[in-house]
């Protein structure tokens, strides 16, 4: 009858700890609210992914790629570092911000904030 190996508690969490992984998996909400999801290496920048997103999705002008948790809006710094020192290894999920829509709001409402010096006429 053969027995049952039993591995201590201790080397099993050593064995999950040396465990490499090589490939990420990012997941992005786009501003329509659809979700696209791709593989990269761990070692690709968040460029990669930026640059990606781009030609998949031409319609995309003006973004920014949000962290949901935590909550940080990527820089151009960010765009340098690969992804698995942003610790998006095994996987990450981001959330695009259309900026031009944002820059227009912003103007939106400074000009609607002058409306009052000059007074407005009936």
């Amino acid at each position: 009858m053969a027995k049952d190996s039993v591995i201590p508690a201790d080397s099993a969490v050593s064995v999950a700890q040396k465990k490499e992984c090589n490939e990420t998996n990012i997941q992005i909400r786009l501003p329509s609210g659809d979700v696209i999801r791709h593989s990269f290496a761990a070692t690709d920048k968040l460029e990669n992914v930026r640059n990606w997103l781009k030609s998949a999705n031409p319609e995309l002008d003006s973004f920014s790629l949000l962290q949901p948790f935590p909550h940080k809006v990527m820089t151009k710094k960010d765009m340098k570092i690969s992804l698995a020192a942003h610790g998006l290894v095994p996987s990450g999920t981001f959330m695009v911000t259309n900026l031009q829509k944002n820059t227009m709001q912003k103007k939106f409402n400074y000009f609607n904030s002058l409306l009052p010096c000059f007074g407005r006429r009936t």
